[in-house]
């Protein structure tokens, strides 16, 4: 995807950078998963929450960006839009917290769900050294397929769709 969502045309050869390992470096950067069971809330967010999921209608975004932060399903497609008000969106607390800051996003709480126990921060140490274990195996790749595997999984635990 592109700014604006403009196609481009390239007539010579592309750098293509690709970061290395995006699902680890994102799990190190959790707090971890969070604990206890899911509590559900009506109307307002709990003060006490750790992290959450919500149902939310948007009102308004107060700055359109070219590359807008949030996204939803039309027909099976992904549409990343500033044109969200009056949609009602399925976000987790990053997500949320991202297109108030950076968006100036204005919403209502419809419902959610709630966790307020702290977190296991096991995830981030984990998830090190098995990205340690498949640099020092970069040449076996068998190994390096399993450890992207594993990676893979475990991010895939915190995804929402």
């Amino acid at each position: 995807m592109t700014r604006d969502n403009q196609k481009h045309h390239i007539k010579h050869k592309v750098a293509d950078f690709d970061a290395v390992s995006l699902y680890p470096s994102g799990m190190d950067e959790m707090n971890g998963y969070a604990k206890g069971k899911a509590k559900l809330f009506r109307d307002a967010i709990p003060s006490d929450a750790d992290f959450y999921i919500a149902r939310v209608r948007i009102d308004s975004i107060g700055k359109d960006r070219h590359f807008p932060l949030q996204s939803f399903y039309d027909n099976g497609s992904r549409n990343f839009t500033n044109d969200l008000v009056g949609l009602t969106l399925i976000m987790g607390k990053q997500a949320l917290e991202d297109l108030i800051s950076f968006q100036n996003a204005k919403f209502t709480i419809i419902e959610g769900c709630y966790w307020n126990e702290g977190f296991n921060s096991k995830i981030g140490e984990t998830i090190q050294k098995m990205f340690n274990a498949r640099l020092k195996k970069r040449y076996s790749s068998a190994t390096t397929r399993q450890s992207r595997i594993i990676s893979m999984i475990t991010h895939a635990r915190t995804f929402i769709e």
